[in-house]
């Protein structure tokens, strides 16, 4: 997913979404994985020889993100939201039926769990620019931060990636 100046290309992913039955029509899937996004945000802002390279998030170059597009209309004191990053396992308390079917769904869009699974609205980044929808994707990995100790250095196990935790912000 390059573009003509060798930059990663945004708009193919986005085309790839917005061409689909997301939109067509009313009783169609709310949600649908971004299956080139993740690959294309490595690219674009967490590899260093990238132009658009932000060492802030380097913490994520390891880290497995799932995202989603959605037609969903979502908002919070009467202000859209736009783009939401959260754990990719299921959160808050739900009974084991619950946790097991939420955690079934997420097999379902990405074959895995995701570290962090980021929800974009897809009606807003078909109709957003380009420096739009850089910015929200760019913006969204904040939300996912590197899981420190009482000192405030980050937690680095030795038998696995990075833990991650998701910040509330």
């Amino acid at each position: 997913m390059t573009g003509k100046d060798g930059l990663p290309d945004w708009g193919a992913a986005l085309e790839a979404a917005t061409s689909i039955s997301l939109f067509e029509n009313i009783s169609s899937l709310a949600f649908i994985p971004a299956e080139d996004m993740p690959e294309w945000i490595k690219a674009t802002f967490l590899n260093p020889s990238s132009p658009l390279h932000n060492e802030e998030h380097a913490h994520l170059a390891h880290s497995e993100i799932g995202i989603l597009w959605t037609v969903v209309e979502n908002s919070r004191k009467g202000r859209r939201i736009i783009g939401q990053c959260e754990e990719g396992t299921p959160q808050g308390a739900m009974g084991k039926l619950a946790r097991a079917r939420a955690e079934m769904q997420v097999k379902q869009w990405f074959g895995f769990i995701p570290d962090f699974i980021i929800t974009l609205d897809a009606e807003y980044c078909r109709a957003s620019g380009d420096a739009e929808f850089m910015a929200l994707v760019e913006h969204e990995p904040y939300h996912a931060a590197q899981e420190t100790d009482e000192s405030g250095a980050t937690v680095q196990p030795v038998d696995r990636a990075p833990r991650l935790h998701h910040p509330r912000t």
